[in-house]
């Protein structure tokens, strides 16, 4: 038998089961534009009492001495009552939801714009004393003639847009590193259902879109000698269909010709044609993370081995129900 174990670091100060103070620690991951957070629920003594927002914040679990980093971000809240302190913390790409840009981008893949975002951010970070945002792998993604970038979003909201329109994933690794790429099917993790699967739950999604239609830019003829040489002469549209009832109809002034308009055009549907997406609770699997591949066998009522990819993950420990992971994921196509 295999017992659960932890460590967390805040700060300076490091909590072990051996320090029996904390009681309770949940910690969610997800796909750009969330942002992974830590809630822990503490014992309030003097030394919890010391712990400060903007902290560093570490969180390792796994089972006897076989730890595993699951978060590492920032303490953004602490709530004190009388006997209990809990503290949230969130990593580090929420700094892309505070930063807010104005910006011009000319003949620059995703992955460009991505990196420049990127590099705005880490030199504020760097101006204000704190530490950067590192990245593992930013791909290059759909070019765009033009884009545009405005302050009526924030830059992970930026971000996931771009991933979207290039069929890419974003998420910060649990070590708090930013990754901008396509999905790729990993050597999958095995769980089996009675073995170290507890509960399997299957979401149908409302889901009405049938197809996607992007419209590029429009006509700038009109602007005679005005016009620039990268604005398009005419309308560009490109359509992928499936087996919804309604179609949704874009705009997309970034979209100069029909290549791309039709690759973003079967990106977007491609993101947005989920019909089902399965949880799996499990006994704690602190290795799984987001962007990984899963393989789910002996499901009852089904003979089929179903392959999913990993777009959320919960792990939870306490006192009570003991280590347990919650994984969400869509079948892999």
């Amino acid at each position: 038998m295999y017992y659960p174990n932890y460590e967390i670091t805040v700060g300076s100060k490091t909590f072990t089961p051996s320090s029996t103070k904390v009681f309770d620690i949940k910690v969610k991951c997800g796909l750009c534009p969330k942002v992974d957070t830590l809630e822990l629920a503490l014992t309030r003594d003097e030394e919890t009492e010391k712990m400060q927002r903007g902290e560093k914040v570490t969180v390792k679990i796994g089972y006897e001495d076989n730890l595993q980093t699951v978060f590492s971000g920032i303490v953004d809240l602490i709530e004190k009552s009388f006997r209990q302190i809990r503290v949230y913390a969130l990593n580090r790409a929420l700094h892309l939801t505070i930063l807010r840009l104005n910006r011009v981008y000319l003949n620059q893949t995703a992955g460009n714009i991505v990196s420049d975002i990127l590099e705005t951010l880490n030199k504020k970070l760097t101006e204000k004393g704190e530490e950067v945002l590192e990245h593992e792998k930013i791909m290059d993604g759909v070019m765009f003639p033009y884009y545009v970038i405005g302050e009526n979003m924030s830059a992970y909201e930026h971000i996931a847009r771009l991933a979207e329109k290039s069929n890419y994933i974003c998420y910060t690794t649990p070590e708090g590193l930013l990754n901008f790429r396509a999905y790729e099917r990993k050597e999958p993790y095995t769980l089996k259902y009675g073995e170290n699967i507890i509960e399997v739950s299957l979401i149908k999604l409302f889901n009405p879109i049938g197809g996607v239609t992007v419209y590029g830019e429009s006509p700038s003829s009109w602007a005679g000698r005005e016009t620039f040489h990268w604005l398009s002469k005419k309308d560009y549209s490109g359509t992928s269909t499936g087996k919804g009832v309604h179609e949704l109809i874009l705009k997309d002034y970034t979209i100069k010709d029909t290549d791309t308009v039709n690759t973003v055009a079967e990106n977007i549907y491609s993101r947005r044609r989920i019909d089902f997406m399965t949880f799996l609770r499990t006994l704690g699997e602190p290795k799984i993370k987001v962007s990984d591949t899963v393989k789910v066998e002996n499901v009852p009522e089904t003979q089929e081995t179903i392959e999913l990819q990993v777009i959320e993950v919960e792990h939870h420990l306490n006192f009570i129900e003991g280590f347990t992971t919650l994984v969400g994921g869509m079948e892999v196509k």
